[in-house]
């Protein structure tokens, strides 16, 4: 151990690469080349964190970087050619929606970060070999503005105010379990965004296995500590969000989505169903009586707690971000009073429960909680505003 911050002795260099892959040093090359991770720890390793084999991610990252590279610098050109086009029909059909403009804009914004920041990726994995200490803050500073980017830049174009949220912040100098809303695809940046970069730096992520098709995500995520989970396979997911939990640290945390999957109507239905099933007719009554919320699925959150047994959890709520859901969501023009609201609240580690069944009960109460809070901050569908009568 390294008595000055208390963390695992790093293998770094050569010796950090043989270490971590098992392969003679002549392989290092091609090692740098598909981006594998670059430093390891002796705990990582006797866990085997990163177990995706070689030949795996080298056969996807061969398809998938040029694609995204392609597929951007296309996306880019044609977005150009069409924006004046876009901007005549808009002025015509109505200047205050902005519909094509905001569209092509939002296609532009996505086709230059990804075409500024794949390289830079990219570039970032060899350096990062050199200078190890150096590339663990390199690949955690360029995934952070990569998320705000993402996130501040739809909701400048389209129109909506990102409230730099309320609630409580965690201590950071206490490690964090953070358990997040999840209802669209961009909302996953909100963690980096209002936890991350207030403090704790050190997050580690549990993103599903899909998204290592994205090369982005795919190159940065499996240089960092984080787990790409397969839902087919729930003993090695459980394995692997059980990993997260070890040695976090001061400014370390986990950002985990109790629900599992994002909350949509059909997926509400079908959680209802399984609990039906499965006759647990008390947790169907509560999953029922959330109005926004899918229920908590409590074995990934049962599983950090007994893992990090210092750190601090941190609930996170937010509304606003359905407005990414759909192309029809997108198009839609902002109503008056539509915003980005995050709301965070901080539970000290003694006020956890110790008992399973007792922290399954704290789980549902605190998501009750964040489901009242959405209730009240969502901004009203029209019809209802309409019904209740208000202004």
């Amino acid at each position: 151990m390294d008595g000055s911050n208390g963390l695992p002795e790093l293998k770094t260099g050569i010796d950090g690469w043989k270490f971590a892959h098992g392969v003679d040093s002549k392989l290092v090359p091609l090692l740098i080349w598909c981006q594998a991770p670059y430093t390891v720890t002796d705990s990582d390793a006797s866990q085997n964190w990163m177990s995706e084999p070689l030949g795996r991610r080298l056969s996807r990252r061969v398809l998938t970087v040029p694609a995204l590279a392609i597929a951007s610098s296309m996306g880019l050109v044609i977005a150009f050619g069409l924006l004046p086009l876009a901007l005549l029909i808009d002025l015509f059909t109505g200047i205050r929606a902005r519909r094509l403009t905001r569209i092509l804009g939002l296609i532009i914004l996505l086709a230059l970060v990804h075409l500024i920041y794949l390289p830079a990726v990219i570039v970032a994995g060899p350096i990062a070999w050199s200078f190890p200490t150096f590339g663990l803050h390199l690949d955690r500073w360029l995934q952070r503005t990569w998320a705000s980017v993402l996130l501040r830049g739809p909701c400048a174009m389209l129109g909506l105010p990102l409230h730099e949220g309320d609630g409580d912040l965690p201590d950071p100098a206490k490690p964090v379990l953070v358990f997040s809303r999840h209802v669209s695809v961009l909302d996953v940046l909100i963690p980096m965004v209002y936890v991350a970069a207030h403090g704790h730096p050190r997050m580690r992520y549990v993103l599903k296995s899909a998204l290592k098709n994205n090369a982005l995500i795919d190159l940065v995520g499996q240089r960092l500590p984080n787990a790409f989970i397969d839902r087919s396979q729930s003993e090695t997911s459980r394995a692997a969000v059980r990993r997260l939990g070890e040695g976090l640290g001061p400014a370390g945390g986990v950002v985990i989505y109790p629900e599992g999957t994002r909350a949509t109507a059909a997926r509400r239905d079908k959680a209802l169903a399984r609990l039906k099933t499965a006759n647990l007719d008390a947790e169907w009554q509560r999953a029922k009586a959330l109005r926004h919320l899918l229920p908590p699925r409590p074995a990934g959150v049962l599983e950090l707690l007994d893992k990090s047994e210092d750190a601090q959890v941190c609930f996170l709520a937010h509304v606003g971000m359905d407005r990414f859901t759909g192309l029809s969501d997108l198009l839609a023009v902002p109503r008056r009073g539509e915003a980005i609201k995050v709301y965070r609240w901080v539970v000290a580690r003694e006020e956890i429960p110790l008992d399973r069944e007792a922290r399954i009960e704290w789980l549902w109460r605190a998501w009750e909680r964040m489901d009242e809070w959405i209730e009240t901050h969502r901004l009203k569908p029209r019809d209802e505003v309409a019904d209740q009568g208000i202004a």
